[in-house]
This record gives structure tokens, sequence and C-alpha cells, in this order.
């Protein structure tokens, strides 16, 4: 198996006669996943899917051996009392057009299968339902008024204002943001740059409209950050006067994702914007950058205005 990381998705390609669960959770436990979606295509020769009676609280497995093409699987990876955990599902065709499928126990790959699994910033466990005999998703929701120190409590992180110490995470977080802008708008970016320079940063660090809050583990190590500017509005003298907290930059270290680190970081400005005064929290992503834009339409945020290019 070999994989490639692009933002918050993952490329993988699962080789001839590996296992694909066995891969599945090798990448999660690797690449410390709580909460995915996963789909994908292959071939196999040698698959085991379940189909579950309800009634009896029971599955029957079918296995199949030859050539088979798989032309569907998806499903989740969570976990389950914070443990790894997924649900797949599996069809697959043979040469005579015939489809099988259910909730995939094993499949042994044939040629390839090449996978795409998006992960998602949060963390879904799942309980054991004695209604219907399964393990559904235990959905434990936050309220928006509640701090966001209480939703990164279970993995043991606050936040707080940036300090000197902490320039060399934000330095390299940075540069992982910079990677994804990259592969986005090369005609733009440089790879391998960062937006700030230890000396920026250090002078930033000192300027009250413009604060750096760090999401830090147990440790006080920085995974993640969000880069603010207060803003005094109008920019012109037919608005409205008012102040905006603009989000210049917001970033969870890619080894981070999955622990509710960027929906804490999103409330923490929201309710430092409140305290400020503020009447509006703004951002910009670059079109392109999806996940980003899923993430933030997640957290209640809708777009305002759009800047729009010609290229000469």
């Amino acid at each position: 198996m070999e994989y490639k990381r692009f933002g918050s998705k993952i490329l993988v390609r699962i080789d001839k006669d590996e296992e694909i669960l066995e891969k599945v959770k090798e990448l999660a436990l690797k690449e410390k996943i709580r909460l995915a979606a996963v789909q994908a295509l292959g071939a196999t020769n040698s698959f085991t899917v379940g189909v579950y009676n309800v009634a009896e609280k029971k599955y029957y497995a079918n296995t199949f051996s030859g050539s088979f093409e798989i032309v569907s699987l998806t499903g989740t990876i969570n976990t389950m009392n914070g443990e790894f955990y997924t649900h797949l599902h599996m069809s697959a065709g043979n040469d005579k057009g015939e489809v099988f499928g259910g909730h995939l126990n094993r499949a042994v790959v044939s040629a390839t299968c090449e996978m795409v699994v998006d992960v998602l910033d949060g963390t879904v466990d799942r309980a054991y339902d004695p209604v219907t005999g399964l393990n559904l998703f235990k959905f434990q929701p936050v309220k928006e008024n509640d701090c966001a120190e209480s939703v990164l409590e279970e993995s043991k992180m606050k936040i707080r204002k940036a300090e000197e110490k902490d320039i060399p995470r934000l330095l390299a977080l940075l540069g992982q943001v910079l990677q994804i802008h990259a592969e986005i708008r090369p005609d733009i970016f440089i790879s391998g740059t960062t937006k700030y320079t230890v000396g920026q940063l250090a002078e930033l660090l000192k300027q009250e409209d413009k604060p750096i809050y760090v999401a830090v583990d147990e440790d006080d190590v920085c995974r993640g950050y969000a880069f603010c500017q207060l803003k005094e509005q109008p920019f012109s003298t037919n608005m409205v006067p008012f102040k905006s907290l603009f989000i210049d930059d917001l970033c969870v270290d890619r080894q981070a994702r999955g622990q509710h680190i960027g929906e804490s970081l999103f409330e923490y400005v929201k309710q430092q914007a409140k305290e400020l005064g503020c009447y509006e929290v703004t951002l910009n992503v670059w079109a392109g950058n999806t996940p980003a834009e899923h993430f933030y339409e997640k957290m209640g945020m809708k777009t305002k205005e759009r800047q729009m290019e010609y290229i000469l």
C-alpha cells in the first residue's frame, strides 16, 4: 500500500494480494484518523460480504472467489469506545455482469484498489444499540455557547494566545498551509516557503489588533492556530461603521485532525469577536480548497462577496 495526503483528503493505492480492511486500519492508525468517509474501486479475487437480518440480529456471510471488479466500495472510519472502527459496504461484478454486495468482511485485491479517504474534522463514536443489535453512531452535540475548552477536554487541549516559544511550530504549520495553496495555485504560491518569517511572527505577537490564537496539547505544543486581524469599518463613507474580526489564516496540524481542534479554534475566535464588540467574523478561501469551504460552511459561514480574476 502507498498513499499521499492532500489536505484533508488521502489518495490510497492498495496493491495485489493485500486485504482491504487490514490496510484501511493500518492507514487510519498511522494517520491518526478518527472520522472519515471512504470510497474506492478496483479488483478482487476473493471477498466476503454479509447481509444483516434485523429480526434475528445476525449477519449472514457470503464468500465469492474468481475475477471481480469492485464497482462500489463506500463507508466510514470512526471510533467505538475511542478505538478504531470502520463500517464499509462493497459491491463487485463478475464477467457475466452479475453484481454481489453487502457489508464488507474481507476482500483481497487481485490487481489494485484505488481509494479516496476524506478525513473529517471531528469525532463520532459508536455504541451498541439493543433495538437493532448494531453498533450505531453516538452523537454528542456541542451547544453553540459551550466554551471551546470543553470541546477539547477529551483530547486534553486548550486554546491560548500565541507566545514566542510557539514560533517554530507556527512556521511548521504555515508550511503545511502553503503547500496546500501551492498545489492549488502553483502560479501564485512558491512551494517550500511560508507566509511569515521568524522576525515577522515575533512582531505580530506584539500587535494587539492582530491576535494569534493557538490550540496546544497537554505538553503545551501547538497543534493548530488562528491568525486574526481586528478591522474597523467602514472602508468608505457609504458604509455603516462596525468592527470585524478577520481570520487571516486557520490551520490544524494534519497529524492532529479529528479532535475538534478546527471547530474549537473557530468557536474560540467567535467568542473573542463577541467580547471585542465585533459585528462579524470573516475570512477568505481560495477557489479549489474544497475541504476548507466545506468546513467553514459547516461552521455556519456564508459567502459575503467574491473576488474574481482574469489571467492575462
